[in-house]
């Protein structure tokens, strides 16, 4: 449990990268397994949504996600999504008073200036990145920094734990 949670449980933002974080469905249930034991997910947004994440039409309609589509372009087209992610994450920043929690999912080290900007507002600030992906100024900018893998190995080995203790 973080410092912030205290008796009131966070609100928070979630973005996700889906080019920078693989984008399966297993990966986004769990991140947002994740967030929610942290406290409420009230904005949630993918970037860079094509029909081959169609898989994960499902989670991110009941878990009320907006999408921002993937529309190739020119040669600088992945900039422009982590630039509309870094408007979207100030946007709220400054006009959702709600929101004192934000959850970036990319290892990008272009969202460190974000990251930064988040933490002098207030926000609390969570990264969950791939290991092979994670920026190491990234991870060190971020209030908590988790790698996709250990999210992962957390809930199966809490699932099996659980098998284990169910009698027969």
């Amino acid at each position: 449990m973080n410092e912030r949670m205290g008796l009131m449980a966070s609100h928070f933002a979630l973005f996700v990268d889906l080019e920078n974080c693989g984008g399966k469905k297993s990966m986004l249930m769990d991140v947002i397994e994740r967030v929610k034991i942290r406290g409420d997910i009230l904005i949630g947004k993918v970037y860079g949504y094509t029909d081959s994440y169609s898989d994960l039409k499902e989670i991110l309609l009941s878990n009320t996600f907006a999408v921002v589509p993937s529309l190739r372009f020119g040669r600088n087209q992945k900039n422009s999504l982590d630039i509309q992610l870094v408007i979207d994450a100030l946007e709220i920043a400054y006009t959702n008073e709600l929101i004192d929690s934000f959850c970036i999912v990319s290892g990008d080290s272009d969202y460190t200036p974000l990251v930064g900007k988040l933490k002098t507002m207030g926000k609390f600030v969570l990264g969950i990145s791939r290991s092979e992906v994670a920026s190491n100024i990234f991870i060190n900018a971020c209030n908590e920094f988790m790698f996709l893998e250990n999210v992962s190995k957390q809930k199966k080995k809490k699932e099996t734990k659980q098998n284990a203790e169910e009698p027969l």
